[in-house]
């Protein structure tokens, strides 16, 4: 991969929280990310994959400086972005954005969607008059697929789907390059979920914008990716491109997560692969590879050794200590 035209750029990224005693003294860390590197290209979407509790979604507001790293390096269009304060991040806020899981949480509910899309291009210093500003803002609006007549209700007074759209117009008024997106149709009825997902690919086509695209589901990571990375307990253990990842899994999380699709086609079985036990606590993650404890195909030497995410084929890296015994 092209490092250099990268939109979007992580290295060695780490985001531990601090655990403290009753003194407030930090006796231990919550280790959400740790040591996490990917490449999001111009116009491509990069999805993370993984279940509940493996970091993507902390590492989605990292990349988007939501939360500070611990570690690492964020580079968004060639701008180092990871040590600039909430000040000096602020001329950056209109090249990334963020599209959240639960859009009602993430709207005021006391101000009318015009107000909102309003008052942040005033904050942006975008448009010189409030009717260039509305003018704007309803043309936004349409774009997602919402009426003008919208501009003037309150959150409440729409569904889920309809919710969304207007956090996608929050984030695209600003005309941004790079969008992260945390599990934005997991919330949301089937139905309506095909609906935003294709809005987002005209969206990606007309603007030629770059997605993070976070989810846990396999099947909308491999309609809308064009790479993915899977994560497990803050680690990313396999990436590849989409069709090389689907064709030919190799680390045996990604297989665990690729056997819970269901096959459209009834003459085809696949076997469930079932994990034992419950995902280890980021607190005292487990030694040598994450996975080992639950892995079905774990020896000894998994206990021991760290793996590194190798290059097996061109494009795709695995990260298993006993990779070379099974591909």
């Amino acid at each position: 991969m092209n490092e250099i035209s990268a939109a979007l750029r992580a290295e060695h990224i780490r985001v531990w929280f601090p655990v403290r005693n009753a003194l407030g003294h930090v006796v231990n860390h919550v280790k959400a990310v740790d040591d996490v590197s990917l490449s999001l290209l111009p116009g491509k979407t990069y999805g993370l994959v993984g279940e509940s509790g493996c970091g993507k979604s902390t590492l989605g507001r990292a990349l988007c400086h939501l939360v500070p790293t611990t570690e690492g390096s964020v580079s968004l269009m060639g701008k180092e972005i990871a040590p600039l304060s909430d000040r000096d991040m602020l001329p950056y806020r209109r090249t990334i954005q963020m599209v959240f899981q639960d859009p009602y949480t993430s709207l005021d509910p006391r101000q009318r969607v015009g107000r909102m899309l309003m008052e942040v291009q005033k904050i942006h210093h975008i448009g010189s008059s409030s009717d260039e500003r509305m003018a704007r803002a309803m043309d936004i609006l349409s774009q997602v697929g919402l009426l003008k007549e919208h501009f003037y209700r309150y959150p409440h007074e729409f569904s889920g789907g309809q919710r969304q759209r207007i956090g996608l117009a929050r984030a695209l008024i600003l005309d941004p390059r790079v969008m992260i997106c945390d599990e934005p149709v997991s919330a949301l009825d089937v139905s309506i979920q095909s609906q935003v997902i294709n809005l987002l690919r005209d969206l990606q086509a007309a603007r030629h914008l770059s997605y993070l695209f976070i989810s846990h589901d396999m099947s909308v990571i491999k309609y809308i990716s064009d790479r993915v990375g899977v994560m497990y307990l803050g680690h990313l253990v396999e990436e590849a491109n989409v069709d090389t990842l689907f064709a030919n899994p190799i680390h045996p999380y990604t297989k665990t997560l690729m056997s819970a699709v269901p096959s459209i086609d009834p003459r085809q079985s696949t076997e469930r692969i079932v994990l034992k036990g419950e995902l280890p606590s980021p607190i005292d993650p487990p030694g040598g590879c994450v996975f080992h404890t639950r892995c079905p195909f774990a020896g000894k030497e998994c206990q021991v050794h760290v793996p590194a995410l190798q290059e097996v084929t061109p494009g795709h890296f695995a990260a298993c200590p006993r990779m070379a015994d099974r591909h």
